[in-house]
C-alpha cells in the first residue's frame, strides 16, 4: 500500500491502525517537496510493479481532468504524470522515453 503525504501528514497511529486491519501489509509513505516530485516517485513505483505501455499526462491546475482519468489509469495500472501548466519536467521526459511507452494521453 502506498500512502501519499509527508511524515508529518500521516501519523504513525494511522499506519498502525491499517496494520491491525491488514497485518502483513507493506506500507510505503511517499511525500516529496512538490506534487511533481511525488508524481514522479509514484510513477516509478507503478513501473516497478507493472508493465507500463501508456501514460496519462495532466496539468496540476485541471483537477477535473486528472480525477476523470484516475479510474482508467487505475484499472490499467498505468501512471498519471502530473505536470506544471506550461511544461513537462525534464526528469519525467527522460524517464518516460526510457520506458518504451506506446501511448501518451493528454
Amino acid at each position: 500500500m502506498i500512502l501519499i503525504g509527508k511524515d508529518h501528514t500521516i501519523s504513525q497511529k494511522v499506519v498502525d491502525e491499517i496494520k491491525l486491519i491488514i497485518p502483513n501489509i507493506k506500507i510505503d509513505i511517499i511525500g516529496e517537496n512538490s506534487i511533481y516530485e511525488t508524481s514522479y516517485i509514484i510513477d516509478q513505483k507503478i513501473h516497478d510493479e507493472n508493465n507500463i505501455e501508456e501514460i496519462y499526462i495532466g496539468n496540476v491546475y485541471d483537477e477535473d481532468d486528472l480525477l476523470s482519468i484516475v479510474p482508467v489509469a487505475g484499472n490499467k495500472k498505468q501512471p498519471i504524470v502530473i505536470t506544471q501548466e506550461d511544461k513537462l519536467d525534464e526528469k519525467m521526459c527522460t524517464w518516460s522515453s526510457d520506458k518504451n511507452i506506446k501511448n501518451v494521453y493528454f
